[in-house]
């Protein structure tokens, strides 16, 4: 595909807008645009205490990185995967690469290098498994999600909007592809792509316009990922998370208390230069991951005092637990019984914690 393919396939992804037919995780039958995500103001509730709260527990089972090893030591983690294997895939855009690394800590492979051909990278910033344990993988760079084969050899790439900034990614069989995505001129976050990266419709909540671009235009978006009924997406700020069924209309919209995140009004800043962001005054979500039993875990990123609070939410919008953590630890991924973090001290690293939960009378409940 020349240049001016491209320009025009990217020109027509503007305004094609199309339903999609049965996926096999369920009907993602999307007709109406701008329709769905939606919530009627009885289904938006503040979020709650619970009256029995539970002790979230963290313990550190191993870490993945060094300062000088030969294949541990990471540049700028942006994200990571864990495949059907229980392998991890870890998105490094500094080292321009992916790492693959056994659950035990020990080096599997590097998949892609630096460069602008078939399998290279720019910025490999999200990662993300899907059918097959395939590897799909958005490239800010290369405006463009390239997908490998589970023997990590490169199979093909498909272009997205150079405008886009990527906060997540959710795979299905069919294979569609769920991002929710930030931008200039983006109206609803979540947008459902075919295999091949057309836009086939759009839902979520509406978003401000706020002229940022790159890094600090990530910041205002938001995070989405699969749930027991559906999904579950966290807006950065101001705090809220919508539970979508599974064809991602609104179930509910749960509001947490101002003081938790910044008011993005609060850091944005304008002059004759344009528009940027007071980022490290932007308290804000960076995470939500689904957990059993219709839970999910809710990150938000203290970068003034450096602290991460974790929520874990019910169903019901009650926060059943909360732990503040003053080490700098992102939650990445659940799967089973393990939580995978990133945490960067003297150098990036990934923790893998086993978590579990107390109960008022102090008994300790797993994951399962």
């Amino acid at each position: 595909m020349n240049w001016a393919h491209a320009l025009l396939r990217q020109l027509g992804w503007i305004r094609r807008r199309l339903a999609l037919g049965p996926s096999l995780l369920g009907p993602l039958t999307i007709v109406a645009v701008g329709a769905v995500g939606k919530a009627n103001a009885q289904d938006a509730r503040a979020l709650v205490f619970a009256d029995m709260q539970q002790q979230l527990v963290l313990e550190e089972q191993i870490a993945i990185g060094s300062m000088d090893g030969e294949h541990d030591v990471f540049g700028r983690i942006m994200s990571l995967a864990i495949d059907s294997c229980g392998r991890l895939v870890i998105a490094d855009d500094l080292s321009q690469n992916l790492k693959v690394f056994e659950l035990t800590g020990e080096f599997v492979a590097t998949i892609g290098r630096s460069g602008e051909g078939p399998g290279e990278f720019y910025s490999p910033w999200q990662v993300r498994v899907g059918p097959g344990d395939s590897l799909y993988v958005w490239d800010p760079g290369h405006a463009a999600i390239s997908v490998f084969g589970p023997d990590y050899e490169f199979k093909r790439r498909f272009l997205v909007p150079p405008g886009w900034t990527v906060n997540s990614m959710v795979i299905h069989p069919g294979p569609e592809i769920v991002v929710s995505v930030s931008g200039t001129g983006e109206l609803l976050p979540i947008k459902i792509l075919s295999g091949d990266g057309d836009i086939m419709a759009e839902a979520g909540p509406p978003m401000p316009q706020r002229d940022l671009a790159g890094f600090e235009d990530s910041l205002l978006g938001g995070s989405l990922s699969r749930a027991r009924d559906g999904y579950v997406y966290s807006q950065k700020s101001p705090y809220a998370v919508w539970q979508l069924d599974e064809e991602l209309n609104t179930v509910s919209v749960c509001h947490g208390r101002s003081e938790w995140t910044t008011d993005p009004e609060e850091v944005v800043v304008r002059s004759d230069r344009g528009v940027g962001l007071r980022w490290n005054r932007f308290s804000h979500s960076v995470s939500i991951l689904p957990l059993p039993g219709g839970h999910s875990l809710n990150t938000v990123l203290m970068p003034e005092t450096d602290q991460r609070l974790l929520h874990m939410l019910g169903e019901q919008c009650q926060v059943v637990s909360e732990l503040l953590l003053d080490i700098p630890v992102l939650p990445m991924a659940v799967v089973d019984d393990l939580l995978v973090a990133l945490r960067s001290l003297d150098y990036p690293e990934v923790v893998i914690y086993k978590i579990s939960w107390t109960e008022a009378n102090g008994s300790a409940k797993g994951q399962r």
